[in-house]
Formats: structure tokens, sequence, C-alpha cells
């Protein structure tokens, strides 16, 4: 192999570096979304923790119960999550950008 031919690459070689970076790109990019669908459960989980514990006290005073924007909190904290979930698996399978 002569230095001309180590210096500028053929064809094959770009296309290869370039199917390379694409598939290690789409293998960061789903680590990176997993890594935060994880944190954003736990940090749901530990608000709800937390607003279980805290809130009714800071709320009713002496008496302890669980306000109703604690209930809704959950809830629709849990359907929102579900549906995202739903949302990006089909949006990677299909291939649509993330935005």
């Amino acid at each position: 192999m002569t230095t001309s031919e180590r210096l500028n690459p053929g064809p094959t070689a770009e296309a290869r570096a370039s199917e390379l970076y694409r598939e290690h790109d789409a293998a960061v990019t789903q680590r990176t979304d997993r890594m935060f669908a994880a944190l954003l459960g736990a940090q749901w989980l530990v608000a709800i923790v937390l607003s279980l514990v805290v809130s009714p006290y800071a709320w009713e005073g002496s008496q302890r119960s669980v306000h109703l924007h604690v209930w809704a909190a959950v809830v629709l904290g849990g359907c929102s999550r579900r549906r995202r979930s739903r949302w990006c698996s089909s949006s990677r399978a299909t291939g649509s950008p993330d935005t």
C-alpha cells in the first residue's frame, strides 16, 4: 500500500466509516434514551414518595391526609409516562424524528 492510498481512502472505506458512525450514533442515542427514561421514572417515584411523606403535614398541619393534587400527580404522571414510552418506541421503529 502506497502513501497516497493510505491518505486518500477509497469510496468503500468512506462508506464503511459512514456506516460505522451511524451504528455507533444509534447505539449511543438508544443508551442515552434508556438512561434518561430510567432517570425520569426514578425521579417520578421519588417525587411521589416525598409528596406522600411531606405534603400531608405541610398542607393540613397536624392532621395527616393525602391531598387530591398528590393523587392527581400519581395518576396523570403514570399516564403521561406510559404514553411517552409508547410514542418513543413507535417513533424509533418508524424512523421518524424525535422533535
